[in-house]
């Protein structure tokens, strides 16, 4: 429940900050957090990457699984595709991290229409595409 409320209240303040509802689903926002406390908690005890579009928020909460370094956390970008999936393309930073295993949660902000699913890409690895519905 704790994890609710915090994600409601990172989502109105978003809000206020013009961040989410944007009319454009192809420009959306993606706020990079390191560990899974902003996740509903049922994402954060999935032992892989899982997501969930959660529509009163216009938002779309992916968790990784523990593959990133603590002190370089992953640059991100979301786009929503005109057939409903919405692609977020990470890209691990270059240079001197940190060799721990983090979990992130990527809240992707601005998704107006209920996308189909998210599609996760990554470099050489394999694409995943997750089922987002509630």
């Amino acid at each position: 429940m704790r994890s609710l409320v915090t994600l409601i209240l990172l989502t109105l303040t978003l809000a206020s900050c013009g961040l989410v509802g944007e009319d454009d689903d192809s420009e959306l926002t993606v706020t990079v957090v390191k560990g899974i406390e902003l996740a509903p908690v049922d994402l954060g005890q999935a032992n892989g990457p899982v997501a969930r579009y959660l529509a009163d928020s216009q938002l779309i909460v992916f968790v990784s699984g523990p593959l990133y370094s603590g002190s370089c956390p992953p640059a991100a970008e979301a786009k929503a595709s005109g057939n409903g999936s919405v692609t977020l393309t990470l890209e691990s930073p270059d240079g001197d991290c940190t060799a721990d295993a983090n979990r992130y949660t990527f809240l992707i902000q601005g998704v107006a229409d209920t996308p189909s699913d998210l599609v996760v890409k990554e470099g050489a690895l394999e694409d995943i595409e997750l089922d987002v519905s509630e």
